[in-house]
């Protein structure tokens, strides 16, 4: 560091406010029912509430945020199923949801920049239950990434503007499994007290070294409008499409969601998501590409939520949910084998989480 720049920085020290620790959390637990009830109380093919027939705790996350002056630094530490599903391939991170540090630079409105794990922007959708309007996610932000490792830097443009660029290993890679690095460009717009718009892009080679589909790169664009209607609905519209040129041809897919929710009482929402999810594999006379997300051309999901909230930060959700799949992916009834049987499946959840 630069005499220079060590100056700026002890100055903007000076000039901010005092160190400040700020410590939250969140418990998430439910008790889901696979209708068809297959011998293996597997709830196929979705992200945090996977199990039939069985209390499960998804979720137990303690957080802290550190600032000082300008510096700023954040750990969440995190335990239960839902870090088991998305970090199967990488087990020993599994009790770190985040892991960040950064500075905000005094330059222009105030360029953040950080580094370390964090999670996702992609999709409309988060890890926290207690921040969506449903219980279980959608097909398309489960088919999406959860979690990355990287810098990131964001500049508010204006009031109303927010401009972020990022670079990542890669796809839910802590550890980057290939020698290319993925990166990212977003934008956000705030139309009104109760609308934003969105868009997203993000590339980069994904699949391993060696892989059959060789060196792959990527590309995928994302965009979305939420807004209010009135004084108790609320309705969001989002799509994903992408590409990835490999070995064998042109993979690709396209896939959106719509979002509604109604207030009905100021303790009393009713929630309603539709989604679908179509994926081409890029095959030829050498061969055919490993799917990058589903084992049939498209999934799709239904799912109607009624959300009670007896206190400010107390969740109680009884779900149903319908998934319907292009080919049989689903369990139902006795499972042999593992073997998959059905295209349809339909589940009851009843969930509860508190935060602090």
């Amino acid at each position: 560091m630069t005499l220079a720049a060590a100056a700026l920085f002890a100055g903007s020290l000076a000039a901010s406010d005092s160190p400040s620790l700020t410590v939250g959390g969140y418990v998430e637990a439910y008790y889901a029912l696979h209708l068809e009830r297959p011998s293996n109380d597997v709830i196929a093919h979705r992200d945090f509430d996977d199990r039939s027939d069985t209390f499960a705790l998804s979720s137990a996350v303690l957080h802290a945020d550190a600032k000082m002056g300008r510096a700023f630094a954040r750990l969440a530490l995190q335990y239960g199923t839902a870090a088991r599903s998305y970090y199967a391939a990488e087990p020993n991170f599994r009790p770190v949801q985040e892991a960040y540090a950064g500075y905000t630079a005094p330059i222009g409105r105030g360029l953040r920049v950080d580094a370390g794990l964090f999670l996702s922007p992609l999709g409309l959708e988060g890890l926290a239950v207690k921040d969506e309007w449903n219980w279980s996610r959608s097909n398309v932000w489960t088919g999406l990434p959860t979690y990355h490792v990287g810098a990131r830097a964001a500049y508010p443009i204006t009031d109303h503007d927010d401009l972020l660029v990022a670079v990542y290993n890669g796809w839910n890679q802590a550890i980057d499994a290939n020698r290319e690095k993925s990166f990212t460009v977003s934008y956000t717009h705030e139309i009104g007290a109760r609308a934003r718009t969105g868009a997203m892009y993000f590339a980069g080679v994904e699949r391993p070294s060696g892989a059959p589909e060789g060196r792959a790169f990527r590309q995928l664009l994302d965009a979305y409008v939420a807004f209010g209607v009135g004084d108790r609905v609320d309705a969001k519209v989002y799509t994903d499409v992408g590409i990835e040129p490999n070995a064998f041809g042109l993979s690709g897919w396209a896939a959106g969601a719509l979002y509604t929710r109604v207030r009905i009482m100021p303790w009393l929402f009713a929630a309603w998501r539709g989604d679908l999810f179509f994926e081409k594999v890029a095959e030829d006379r050498a061969g055919r590409a490993a799917p990058i997300f589903w084992p049939a051309s498209w999934v799709s999901s239904e799912t109607l939520t009624l959300d009670a909230r007896p206190h400010e930060n107390v969740s109680v959700r009884l779900e149903y949910r319908h998934d319907l799949a292009a080919s049989s992916i689903y369990f139902a009834g006795q499972v042999h084998g593992g073997a998959t049987n059905a295209r349809t499946q339909d589940t009851m959840t009843l969930g509860a989480t508190a935060w602090f």
